[in-house]
This record gives structure tokens, sequence and C-alpha cells, in this order.
């Protein structure tokens, strides 16, 4: 790889590639060393050198990486083993909220530092470490004894990004469209950071801090680890979020009995976001599990509370599943004015995935009666909104498709 040294003279080059074995990794991290090939060959090889003669290659790449360890600032290295608890992708802000301590590493500086790492390519572009650095740098965090104290900032940073998220996407109401989708593109970029601080929380019994991160993430439809579901309500969670938490799990379970308990639970608290929630889930999962009469009762509910509170989104949910109920009973016109007044909803509130799920309820009622012309039309309109929040689909089980 001599175009990452151009310029540096042709026999240093090669004597560089022929100590790496010309592996593509190893040259690459040597060109963020900072130094010219000659002496980063010098540094490398020779009777004290970092590359033992019988080194293979991944060997090789780990002497580079010691090199390039070595050269870091001493601020440079304390960030870098403690990038090591992320667990892929990470963005500035988390990083420094998890990396930053106030003391020898200042939050304000991370992104600084970050920059450096870069440029010194032991972290890439995209805000990871590549495998061979991360090994190395957890080997620097054990060896500093911060590993656990990492995992837990990590843990109460990745809860709070998720709810900042969570706040900016879905309850901020008639939030701007960018706004909106800004947030929702962020919670789907750090889905392994929430996977890994809920694995943390259940290492931990951190009951309260787990759920609130689960319920922002299955708002934002980021996937969360059903062994997660099922054990952190059992460690015990006050109210609300207890409340919550059962409607969680009986939409993951398609049982009626957890959500309604969850309802019950929400609804002596008076209206909030996660009543609208609970009260959408209780009537799809009612009518699933052929309890038409309770979830008739649920969604008159929803229309009356939701109408009071001007929740728009949920108002839509409304909306929809009583076109679902019109399709159902082959009362097309009555399908499409409902979805159609979902859709309006949707965009009052311009709340993406609600926006795509009304779209995908008037393509329903057009293929219904042969009109696949305008299916088509109303499909390729969730498409755009589809690419611009990440999404290939609303896959939660949150989402009103």
């Amino acid at each position: 790889m001599p175009q990452f040294f151009a310029g540096a003279p042709t026999d240093d080059v090669e004597r560089l590639c022929r100590l790496l074995d010309g592996i593509p990794l190893a040259l690459e991290l040597a060109a963020g060393c900072a130094l010219p090939p000659g002496r980063i060959a010098d540094r490398l090889g020779g009777r004290h050198g970092l590359l033992p003669a019988s080194a293979d290659g991944a060997g090789k790449v780990l002497a580079v990486v010691r090199l390039g360890h070595e050269l870091l600032a001493p601020r440079e290295r304390v960030l870098l083993r403690r990038l090591a608890v992320f667990a892929g992708a990470f963005d500035a802000p988390l990083a420094g909220a998890v990396c930053g301590d106030g003391g020898i590493l200042r939050r304000a500086e991370v992104p600084r530092l970050l920059d450096r790492l870069v440029a010194a390519r032991l972290v890439t572009g995209a805000y990871a470490l590549r495998g061979v650095v991360k090994e190395y740098a957890a080997e620097r965090l054990r060896e500093a004894g911060e590993h656990d104290l990492l995992r837990d900032r990590h843990l109460r940073a990745v809860r709070e990004a998720y709810e900042e998220c969570h706040e900016g996407a879905s309850l901020a109401r008639r939030q701007p469209w960018p706004e909106r989708v800004r947030h929702l593109r962020r919670a789907r970029a750090l889905g392994a950071e929430c996977r890994a601080a809920l694995g943390r929380a259940l290492e931990r019994g951190e009951a309260a801090c787990g759920l609130r991160l689960v319920r922002a993430a299955m708002a934002m439809g980021v996937s969360c680890p059903d062994d997660a579901l099922e054990r952190l309500p059992a460690l015990g969670a006050p109210g609300e979020l207890a409340d919550s938490a059962k409607v969680l799990l009986g939409c993951a379970r398609g049982a009626v009995e957890p959500v309604v308990a969850g309802v019950n639970g929400l609804r002596a608290r008076g209206y909030s976001y996660w009543l609208g929630v609970g009260y959408n889930a209780a009537v799809r999962v009612c009518f699933a599990n052929g309890r038409c009469g309770l979830g008739r009762r649920y969604l008159g509910e929803l229309e009356a509370a939701a109408a009071a509170d001007d929740d728009l989104v949920a108002l839509a949910g409304a909306r929809m599943a009583r076109g679902d109920l019109a399709l159902l009973a082959g009362e097309v016109p009555e399908a499409r004015r409902h979805a159609g007044a979902a859709l309006t909803l949707a965009r009052e509130a311009g709340d993406p995935r609600a926006i795509v799920a009304a779209l995908r309820r008037l393509a329903a009622v057009a293929d219904t009666v042969g009109d696949h012309d305008e299916a088509a039309r109303h499909r390729a309109g969730t498409l755009p909104i589809l690419h611009a929040i990440g999404e290939e689909s609303p896959h939660n089980i949150l989402s009103q498709a």
C-alpha cells in the first residue's frame, strides 16, 4: 500500500512493506503513526523493536497498534482505552458523555481528541474501533481498573441518549420534520449500544434504568433483546415504568392480560404518552385474540382520551384501527375515510412512522377494490420517508403498522 506514504523514499517504503508482509491493515495503521516509513520500520524491527521476528500476520498488525498507542499523547491514550466500552459505532456526544469525567478527560475536549484518533487511524471515520484496536484498548481499560466504571457510565449515557431521542422524535408534539428524522436516525445508529447497555442493566439489576431504556428504544423502532423484556420487570420497577413494561411485554407476546393490566395501571394516573401507546396496543392485541368487545371498548376510550389531550399520533392510530375494522366488514368507503383521516393527523403531527402506516392503510384499501396503480402510488410515498429515517419498514411492536 505505498499510496499511504506518497513522497517518502522508495527504499524505506519497500522495507516497511516487507517488514509487515504487505498486510493492508498493518500498512494502513502504520500510515497513521505520523512518522516517516523509515522511522516506523526502525521502531518495529531490530533487536529492540516492537515486532518479534516470529510474529505472524496478526502479531504484525498488533505491533503497529502498539506503536500507534505509544505515539499518542496521554489524554489520547485515556480516550482510546475508554472507547473500548462501545459495542459498535458511536457518535461524539455519546463518547463525551461516557468517556469524559471532568478530571483527566473533560467532556468538551473529547470531539477534538476523537479527531486525533481518527487521524491516527485507530478509530474509523464512522467512529468505531477496528477489532484488533478494540481488543488492545480493552486490555488497557482493564489494566487501568476502569472497565466496570465505564460500563456503568455507558448504561446511563445510552439511556439518556435514547430518552432524548424519544423526546425529540415522539413526545415533542408538532416537532419540525428534520428534527424528528435526526432523532430517529440517531436512535437506529446506536442500536448496538442500546443492546450492550441493556446487558449491563441486567447484570447490575438496574430495573428502572433498563426499563426506561427499553421503552424509549422500542418506541423509536429499535429492537431489544427478548430477555430484557422478560427479566427486567421481575427485578422490580416503580409505578408508570412497571405498567408500561406490562404493555411492552404483552405486545411482544401477543397476550391480552399483561397489556390490559398495564393500561389499567396507566389509566389510573391520567393521560400520558404511554397510556396512548397502551390503548393502541390493547386494541390490536384484543382484536388479534378475538376479544372484540374489549377491543372496541378500549378503542372508544382511546379516541376520547387522545382527543381531550390533543395527542395526534394516538388519534391517528385510532383512525387506522377504525379503518381496519371497516375494511374487514367490507365497508370500503368508510375504511378509506378513516385511513385518509389518519394520514391527515399523522402529517399534522409530523410523525414519519405514523405517516407510513397510514399510507399503507390507503394502499390496502386501494388493493381491495382492484386499483393497484393507486396502491402502488401510496406505497411509493412511503419509500422516501423510510429512507430518511433509516428504516426498511416500521417493524417495532409499538408502531401503528
